[in-house]
């Protein structure tokens, strides 16, 4: 049995669940970006084929993201 949160740290069950949360925080983060930003490029005139484009997503998660976006306002 495990004594102490260091012996746990250490194991590989451990670090498999600490790199799945990494990769799952980092996705949010870049959702979060995306909720964020292509509203404004948007509004600043640029084609969702060109955001979809240059963010290297899908022209349905462009328009998807606009259309929650303007539910929204």
């Amino acid at each position: 049995m495990l004594g102490t949160k260091a012996e746990l740290r250490k194991t590989r069950f451990y670090r498999e669940i600490q790199e799945e949360e990494r990769e799952v925080g980092k996705e949010e983060g870049k959702e979060e970006v995306r909720m964020t930003v292509i509203p404004m490029l948007l509004k600043a005139g640029i084609s969702a084929e060109e955001i979809a484009q240059q963010l290297n997503i899908s022209l349905k998660q462009v328009k998807a993201i606009a259309k929650e976006y303007k539910a929204k306002s």
